[in-house]
């Protein structure tokens, strides 16, 4: 009788921990969540992280004063969202007779403008960027305006995104690429 209550006991401690190996798992999975998501939307839309990155480099610049070394991540994430927008629109260039066969061309440039309008704020974005690597007022202005210049990029990224998005599932974009390309 003893020798099974000592087998029980045992027993019920190794699914204790089993249990509690578990639980440690799924919180560190869980925990880790927020990360993946932040890392995964920083490479697919640098642009949605931008307002918070530049957030976070003014409340570091206030708490350490330290104005460039806050400022070289937001410098960093606004390359990235730079150089995913050229790559966007190069690409929407080198497909654009494809998926003219498909789509009106008259939604295929509502779409062009907005990538358009895209690059022109990411541009004027770069250059207040650039002015908040100055020193005093003039480096706390071109910070501020910079973070408008990045809540415009996170709007204007959503509705270009959008208009790309029934391009391809309203409008059937996705069946110009389903087919041979039409020799030229």
């Amino acid at each position: 009788n003893l020798a099974r209550v000592l087998r029980n006991r045992k027993k019920m401690k190794q699914k204790v921990k089993a249990m509690s190996s578990e639980a440690k798992a799924s919180a560190g999975i869980v925990g880790s969540l927020p990360f993946v998501v932040a890392i995964l939307v920083s490479v697919t839309t640098p642009a949605y992280l931008l307002p918070l990155v530049a957030l976070a480099a003014l409340w570091q610049i206030r708490r350490s004063g330290n104005a460039h070394a806050a400022w070289i991540p937001v410098a960093v994430l606004m390359v990235f969202t730079l150089a995913a927008g050229i790559v966007a629109v190069r690409s929407g260039e080198a497909t654009e007779d494809r998926v003219e066969e498909v789509v009106a061309k008259r939604l295929i440039h509502e779409h062009e403008e907005r990538a358009e309008t895209f690059m022109f704020i990411a541009w004027g974005a770069l250059v207040l960027l650039v002015a908040g690597f100055l020193r005093g007022r003039l480096g706390a202005v071109g910070r501020g305006l910079f973070i408008l210049a990045a809540l415009l990029l996170a709007l204007q990224v959503t509705l270009t995104g959008k208009l790309g998005g029934e391009l391809v599932y309203k409008h059937g974009a996705a069946s110009a690429f389903a087919r041979p390309a039409a020799p030229q």
